[in-house]
């Protein structure tokens, strides 16, 4: 064993507190350096959570048109209620409206109707318009599954904003082009379909309602990726994490830094503020 401090020798069976070559309390010694070493890690670690949450902020609520893109969100998955199209089957004992939209799935589902499409499906009469309503059934989910990754990039920007910018312009104009093409099946396909009485198909609008909502997206993104999100972080943040990736990867050791590892004229500031609290309330303790 060593002292840790002047780094000579202990003989296991010395039992004594203080080391005997320069005096040093051992185990006090030992606490202090543990909890110096403690606090410059938690100084470095709490920066880099500052600066993740700072960007968080500045990507969702920092100005108007992070906001405008919240709201956007909310916007986008209500596309989903507007349908892509509608087939409405008129059989001996009822008439069934499948209609592409989040309402008409769900009533699809919960009433059981897709269990009989699946049966007529082989039917000469009513075969190829079972086929057009999953094919609308087919457009609205690929649709909500393009939304769902631009959302969800425009929640997660602030990993990396950079990116985070240009994966949403890219799927926005994917989106875009999808839409468009959508509502272009949605009315050609009720044209090419077998004329009958029983059955008829009829395109809606959702595909223009989900092209003209992924447009706003690009052009909030363009407008973002112009202007940039400005972020704002506390002094000497950045220069913390780039000491804690330093210290991860061990090329310095944590006992190569000074006990505040930096500190601003407000952090320092704060930190007598704090302490002067704490002394008042240790002298009110005493007085009880």
């Amino acid at each position: 064993m060593k002292c840790p401090k002047c780094g000579a020798e202990i003989s296991r069976f010395d039992l004594h507190p203080n080391c005997k070559h320069c005096g040093v309390n051992i185990l006090y010694y030992t606490s202090e350096r543990d909890l110096a070493r403690d606090a410059k890690r938690r100084e470095l670690e709490s920066a880099s959570t500052r600066m993740i949450l700072t960007r968080l902020k500045a990507s969702t609520i920092g100005g108007k048109v992070q906001i405008a893109q919240l709201v956007w969100i909310v916007v986008a998955l209500a596309t989903v209620l507007v349908p892509f199209g509608k087939v409405t089957f008129t059989l001996p004992l009822a008439e069934e409206h499948v209609s592409a939209g989040a309402i008409g799935v769900y009533q699809l589902i919960s009433g059981g109707f897709w269990k009989a499409m699946l049966s007529l499906a082989g039917s000469e009469v009513y075969g190829a318009y079972v086929k057009a309503a999953f094919a609308y059934e087919a457009m609205l989910v690929i649709g909500l599954l393009l939304l769902l990754p631009i959302g969800l990039a425009m929640l997660l920007t602030f990993i990396n904003l950079d990116r985070g910018l240009k994966f949403v312009s890219r799927m926005s104009f994917v989106a875009i082009c999808y839409g468009v093409l959508v509502q272009s099946v949605a009315f050609i396909l009720p044209a090419v379909l077998p004329k009958t009485e029983l059955v008829h198909a009829a395109g809606g609008f959702g595909g223009a309602v989900y092209a003209a909502v992924c447009l706003v997206a690009f052009f909030l993104n363009r407008s973002l990726r112009k202007n940039g999100i400005p972020v704002k972080y506390r002094e000497y943040d950045p220069k913390r994490v780039e000491l804690l990736k330093k210290l991860k990867k061990n090329e310095i050791s944590v006992d190569d830094l000074s006990l505040p590892v930096f500190e601003s004229d407000e952090e320092r500031e704060e930190r007598l503020k704090e302490l002067k609290e704490a002394l008042k309330a240790e002298e009110e303790a005493k007085e009880l």
